[in-house]
């Protein structure tokens, strides 16, 4: 879905029973930060991205391997 907030997301459709229960995993394939800058320059031409940032070194890339959330 779209938010005019935030943009593209993952919303739920009831609150949640308490803030920080787990809603999704966020699944893919784990790649380092070079390899993130690299696949996001292409991605970036596509307009269509799934990286997410773990920590300073490795991002989940979740477009060959992501599951519902990412959808």
């Amino acid at each position: 879905s779209v938010s005019l907030v935030a943009g593209y997301g993952a919303f739920l459709g009831s609150p949640i029973a308490q803030p920080g229960d787990l809603i999704a995993e966020y699944t893919g394939e784990i790649i380092s930060e070079e390899e993130a800058d690299r696949r996001g320059r292409l991605y970036d031409k596509q307009a269509c991205s799934y990286l997410f940032n773990l920590d300073k070194d490795r991002c989940v890339d979740a477009r060959q391997y992501g599951g519902k959330i990412r959808s």
